[in-house]
């Protein structure tokens, strides 16, 4: 394991199409994915990479040669792997120098605002800071809860304070659980002519 004095510090910048801090519910996805990044990071930090596990789960070959366009890409970056074994030594010697992650992230938040037509253009507004701990004992629920969810042994609707989660899904459309759309209200009956 790695003995460093200093910790680095996560940041994050969230940029928000409304003027307003996010829900709670938000923030916990928010909270959720901080906490895998620094989860994986100390893990690559103090672990290294599995060289036969990144070959494995990519279906590359650690002695393969790298293609000279990937090469030239590489290049670029300083980097004189011709291959993945090559490239994971690399990392490894780079990782050795690094902290592993502090405990505590800080996300700021800022609304952009629209103006002059132009793409992207306008005015960044800061709209606050919030402080998140890592907690890893709430990770390691979250992702139990969650991984049985996406290995299809629990299908169930997102509570009612985080329906605007539907807005957003790709299979909103076909979902059983997703908000129905609201029902037309009641037409008057026709006048009957008797």
């Amino acid at each position: 394991t790695h003995a460093h004095a200093h910790a680095g510090r996560l940041r994050e910048l969230k940029t928000r199409s409304r003027p307003s801090l996010p829900s709670q519910a938000q923030q916990q996805c928010t909270q959720l994915q901080l906490m895998l990044y620094k989860t994986l990071w100390d893990a690559m930090v103090t672990e290294g990479i599995s060289g036969k596990e990144l070959s494995e789960a990519h279906g590359v070959a650690l002695n393969e040669p790298f293609s000279p366009p990937f090469q030239a890409v590489l290049l670029a970056t300083a980097s004189l792997a011709s291959d993945l074994a090559a490239l994971l030594l690399e990392c490894q010697d780079s990782l050795a120098f690094c902290p592993r992650l502090d405990s505590e992230f800080v996300v700021s938040y800022q609304h952009q605002q629209h103006g002059g037509g132009k793409r992207g253009g306008g005015e960044a507004v800061p709209l606050g800071e919030v402080r998140l701990r890592h907690n890893a004992a709430w990770l390691a629920r979250n992702m139990e809860r969650k991984g049985r969810f996406w290995r299809g042994a629990e299908a169930k609707p997102v509570p009612p304070s985080e329906r605007w989660k539907c807005r957003y899904c790709s299979v909103s459309s076909s979902c059983p659980y997703a908000p129905l759309p609201p029902s037309p209200s009641p037409q008057p009956a026709a006048a009957s002519l008797s």
